[in-house]
């Protein structure tokens, strides 16, 4: 665990960057999947 400020955890901006991406990519499954579902 890092160092805590104003209540937000500070990481290193690349490992920031890379949950962005996975959290963008595993939205972009779940509304692939509710099409899927739909469709």
């Amino acid at each position: 665990m890092r160092t805590r400020e104003k209540g937000k955890t500070v990481e290193s901006p690349m490992v920031t960057r890379t949950r962005r991406a996975v959290k963008v990519v595993e939205e972009k499954e779940r509304v692939e999947d509710s099409v899927t579902s739909a469709g």
